[in-house]
């Protein structure tokens, strides 16, 4: 037997089996360190998709938080209160009808003991206001979720945008509970257009959340428990006869008449009005001097509709004091003699002082002269960023807008036609602001003028605001600058703002000093030729 052939072939063999047991130690770990990699790389996957989805989370948590502190803000510049319940809870109350003229509600007793107990009298005595609250309804016919508005979610959406500026992965994981932000990221009286653009993002939200709201005083705390009393006015705009949004009314009945019906399940409203959405009809009587002598705040069962829903109270302690409102006469107004009215000044002041605390825009206002009532649109109010104002303590320019014509538009040609006084450049209802002259028999005064329609207010590009002063007056009117200066001296002239004895006047800008005469050779030129700015102050000289 060969010997070394067999252990020649023997030793080949082992090398063979150990070479394929490398090969296949060598694959197995290849085959480990690939599944291995391959579940690395999964969990690298699973961790950053689960990282991303955090900060995602987390971006639209803070983005979140930025409006509901900006919002929180405006509301804290307005010292609004939401929960005047018990435990800090809203309240809402069912509408009853009450007599009054303005905006003075009656509120149950449980409101007042809410307002003691928590001191929240303070700042509005310290301010010399009456107590201020917005009474809203709130909207059923959308589920509503923060933010809702438009305007709202662009803040929101600006917002994220500046947080895309540094790496996402900047953002800290773990300062989750840092929500706060200054004060100045909001409501900065250094940034008119930031703050501005807050103010109209929250009254955009409150639309979302009220299908209406307005603003009111309260003459006493006697109504009944889960009421609240609304006069006329107040009702009125709640109900928003001419609004996008249907809102079910109903009248009040007396529960003494109630007492005599065959019917023992009979409830103290008439529903006949309730869920059609019709504003049934007023019925405040014909004698204005009855109405004018109920007192405010007593029930009125059946005078006018109330809403059907409940009315959510809310107090404010900084409800903008007024510095301007624009009031325009209804035509009936007009039919009765309003511009006729000697002392305009003290008429409305007294009816203010009387029945308002504050004005809304829309509000239906009283006038009262001598026994007879005027009614005027609230058309205007400065500051204007809440739509609403205070009129007590404080004093309020009124300017008195042109009369609506029978088709519904303003028109300054329809009151020089048919009305043989104006009210012009305004009243300061605590000041000594000369009224209305009579027209002299001077030629210029005597002079028929034309004027040619006023820009529309939706109107922004071509226009100039101008405003005269003179003969202890201002007058302020809006024209389309291919309008000629002859056009401003008609103005004038209309507004009765040159003397008694005048027969020839100027109009004089002061910077840059310039000259217009009246008949001079400039009278045919253009505003737009003028170099005018969007706004203009001339000072007449006889």
């Amino acid at each position: 037997m060969d010997f070394g052939a067999a252990e020649a072939k023997l030793r080949k063999d082992h090398e063979r089996l150990r070479s394929h047991n490398r090969n296949r130690n060598a694959s197995r770990t290849l085959a480990s360190n690939d599944a291995t990699s391959k579940a690395k790389k999964a969990e690298d996957y699973r961790r950053k998709q689960l990282e991303k989805k955090q900060l995602k989370d987390l971006k639209e948590k803070k983005m979140r938080s930025y409006v509901q502190n900006g919002f929180d803000q405006v509301e804290r510049k307005l010292g609004v209160i939401r929960q005047l319940g018990p435990s800090d809870s809203y309240v809402s109350l069912e509408a009853a009808s009450v007599h009054g003229l303005g905006d003075k509600i009656t509120l149950p007793t449980s409101i007042l003991s809410t307002l003691a107990e928590r001191d929240l009298m303070r700042v509005s005595q310290e301010l010399g206001q009456p107590l201020f609250f917005r009474l809203g309804i709130r909207r059923t016919d959308v589920a509503y979720n923060f933010p809702q508005s438009d305007s709202m979610k662009a803040v929101m959406e600006e917002y994220g945008k500046q947080m895309n500026d540094p790496p996402m992965s900047a953002i800290n994981i773990d300062d989750e509970d840092d929500d706060q932000h200054d004060d100045g990221d909001y409501m900065s009286d250094d940034d008119n257009d930031k703050r501005e653009a807050w103010i109209n993002a929250y009254l955009d939200e409150l639309a979302c959340q009220y299908s209406s709201y307005t603003y009111a005083t309260v003459v006493e705390f006697s109504q009944d428990e889960g009421y609240i009393g609304l006069p006329f006015s107040v009702a009125n705009a709640l109900l928003q006869p001419d609004g996008a949004i249907s809102i079910d009314s109903r009248l009040t009945v007396d529960p003494a008449q109630l007492s005599t019906t065959d019917d023992p399940g009979a409830m103290d409203v008439d529903d006949k009005d309730e869920g059609n959405g019709e504003v049934a009809e007023v019925n405040l009587g014909t004698n204005d001097d009855n109405i004018e002598n109920k007192t405010p705040g007593h029930a009125a069962y059946g005078m006018f509709p109330v809403p059907v829903h409940l009315i959510e109270v809310t107090l404010l302690t900084h409800l903008p004091l007024g510095s301007k409102c624009t009031l325009q006469p209804t035509i009936d107004a007009i039919k009765q003699g309003f511009y006729n009215i000697k002392n305009v000044k003290l008429a409305l002041e007294q009816s203010l002082i009387r029945t308002r605390g504050s004005l809304n825009v829309g509000d239906l206002m009283y006038c009262w002269f001598r026994g007879k009532r005027f009614d005027l649109n609230v058309q205007e109010v400065i500051p204007s960023h809440v739509g609403a104002i205070s009129c007590v303590n404080c004093d309020i320019e009124v300017d008195i807008a042109p009369p609506k014509t029978e088709s519904g538009k303003d028109s300054a040609e329809e009151r020089s036609k048919d009305l043989t006084r104006t009210v012009s450049g305004g009243y300061k209802l605590s000041g000594d602001s000369p009224v209305d002259v009579p027209v002299t028999s001077s030629s210029v005064k005597n002079s028929v003028v034309e004027l040619p329609p006023e820009p529309e207010e939706d109107q922004k590009e071509n226009v100039v605001a101008i405003q005269i002063r003179g003969a202890g007056k201002v007058a302020r009117r809006r024209f389309d600058t291919h309008c000629t200066i002859k056009n401003i001296f008609d103005f004038a002239i209309s507004e009765d703002l040159i003397g008694e004895s005048a027969e020839s006047f100027r109009l004089v800008t002061r910077f840059p000093r310039r000259v217009f005469q009246k008949g001079g050779s400039e009278e045919n030129t253009l505003l737009a030729d003028l170099g005018l700015g969007k706004q203009e102050l001339f000072m007449l000289e006889e």
